[in-house]
């Protein structure tokens, strides 16, 4: 049986934001020879007046990522210490569209969250294709 490692790498990631308003964005992922991205945002105290939104955009190059695939239901104080998981199948993009990257925008009152993404590859063994800031992976 292959591990999730050697079928998913972790791709693009948005640190977490330390309380800061505004957007901000992961890693462009590059889809050739990806099948699936998922995103996880993993969100922590939103305060009483704060909104979290996640979009999912696409685009045919690296700095051209603005085509919105999807987007989360707005999150807000009701919200604290959850999560939430977008799967997005490569097939389903627009022609043409290969790379993806995640938004993440926090706006009117300050919260934390933090983001990973991770891609099935085409191919094994996907960790070939991991982030070079993955430390280490451990398979017991």
């Amino acid at each position: 049986m292959e591990r999730f490692t050697e079928q998913y790498a972790l791709v693009a990631t948005i640190d977490p934001t330390g309380d800061a308003t505004g957007t901000s964005t992961s890693d462009v992922i590059d889809c050739l020879d990806v099948t699936e991205v998922v995103f996880v945002l993993l969100l922590e105290t939103v305060a009483a007046t704060g909104t979290v939104d996640l979009t999912i955009n696409s685009g045919t190059a690296t700095g051209t990522v603005t085509t919105s695939v999807t987007a989360i239901t707005q999150l807000t104080n009701a919200d604290d210490d959850k999560q939430v998981i977008v799967s997005v199948l490569t097939d389903n993009l627009t022609a043409g569209h290969r790379y993806l990257a995640a938004s993440l925008a926090q706006g009117t009152a300050n919260s934390e969250a933090a983001l990973v993404a991770f891609a099935k590859q085409k191919y094994s063994p996907a960790n070939e294709h991991d982030l070079a800031t993955v430390d280490e992976i451990i398979n017991a």
